[in-house]
């Protein structure tokens, strides 16, 4: 199975789960919220894959923010650096936490342009 075609799989269980939930009328907030993260976990990494080998093309914003990693990989969280004659600040904002919402386990890094 090709990788575009696990891709809309995933995505068919995501949008499964999420029926689920929208569905659920019981009394557990937490309910399906493990099988939600999940199932977007998986697509996320199914994208990234998929833009590896070339499926689906990378946005102009993504092509840019590794651009910028590489010109600066040791740049701090709201640093400014100017490139190409325009001024951009490093970001972080969180890309997975913890069930109890206290432990972030990982960050995304983006560029904004000042």
């Amino acid at each position: 199975m090709d990788l575009l075609e696990q891709l809309k799989e995933a995505n068919a269980e995501l949008e499964t789960v999420l029926d689920r939930f929208d569905s659920y009328m019981g009394n557990n907030p937490n309910k399906y919220r493990s099988g939600i993260k999940n199932a977007r976990e998986k697509c996320d990494v199914l994208i990234r894959l998929c833009k590896i080998e070339g499926l689906i093309p990378y946005t102009e914003d993504e092509l840019l923010n590794e651009k910028l990693s590489g010109a600066f990989p040791n740049a701090q969280s709201k640093q400014v650096v100017e490139f190409e004659g325009v001024k951009y600040k490093n970001t972080f904002t969180p890309r997975s936490i913890s069930n109890s919402g206290k432990t972030i386990k990982s960050w995304d890094q983006a560029w904004v342009k000042q």
